[in-house]
């Protein structure tokens, strides 16, 4: 008998985006699959539609074409479903490193005491468990951005959209982080769509990495990230890493999409 591929969890089936103003194709024909429990990242050049990918699939931004379902069903993740993550913190200056993380619980109208109770934990896994009380000011970058990852898990998502969240760290930070999300990722077994420039973050993080091409944006290539887990800092010396790291880096200078419009698989 044949095993039934199971339903993916959130999927674009050639999705475009035009603004109406200027005629500009930001994304063209986008196809995307996540399903449970998957990391998926998207690289390309920057102006490449990335972000405007990622706002298609959470409902940020309208289709101008295409499908988007989740959960099989018509129509983006509702709200509630998923966290987000973004480039700057975007924290609340005047309040605490635990009301912003307790905000989805005002904002989605959640128990307020399961909410301080999961606050707390999420604050103890991303290295902030005495750091409750302060304030984003008394905070380093990364702290900041340890908030933000808190605060999008707070009320336990099925999804997490992360757009370039360590792009404006120092390289020893971000690839704390970058480890520090694996860990997340592991234990929570949220499935992210994350949104890079860097090709190493790309490969260490994610089952598959997804490229596009320079602008208007397009899906030319996917590639399916065999590394062992748990991942760690051993990864990046692994043959097998820098094997992965080439091929990304053969696909996105690669300068025209195939020829039958398909995306290129490679293993």
């Amino acid at each position: 008998m044949h095993s039934i591929a199971p339903q993916p969890l959130l999927s674009l089936r050639d999705v475009s985006k035009v603004y109406a103003s200027t005629g500009a194709i930001a994304v063209e024909n986008v196809n995307m699959a996540l399903s449970k429990g998957e990391f998926v990242s998207l690289v390309g050049p920057s102006g490449c539609g990335k972000t405007t990918a990622m706002k298609l699939a959470v409902g940020l931004v309208d289709k101008t074409e295409g499908t988007i379902a989740y959960k099989g069903q018509p129509g983006t993740p509702r709200p509630g479903t998923y966290g987000i993550v973004f480039q700057q913190p975007v924290l609340l200056p005047w309040w605490t490193v635990e009301q912003n993380v307790l905000l989805p619980a005002k904002v989605l109208g959640l128990d307020p005491a399961a909410s301080r109770a999961r606050c707390h934990k999420l604050l103890e896994l991303v290295g902030l468990a005495n750091k409750e009380k302060f304030y984003p000011r008394q905070l380093s970058g990364g702290m900041r951005q340890r908030v933000s990852i808190a605060r999008s898990l707070l009320h336990e998502p099925e999804l997490l959209f992360m757009d370039e969240p360590f792009g404006a760290l120092d390289a020893i930070t971000r690839e704390r982080l970058n480890f520090e999300l694996l860990q997340i990722q592991d234990e929570l077994g949220v499935t992210v769509l994350f949104v890079t420039h860097g090709i190493s973050e790309a490969v260490l993080l994610s089952d598959r990495v997804i490229v596009m091409s320079a602008s208007p944006g397009r899906m030319i290539g996917e590639i399916r990230i065999d590394l062992a887990k748990p991942r760690g800092p051993q990864t990046l010396r692994e043959p097998r890493f820098r094997e992965l790291e080439a091929q990304t880096r053969d696909m996105l200078d690669a300068a025209e999409a195939p020829a039958d419009g398909g995306i290129v698989v490679a293993r």
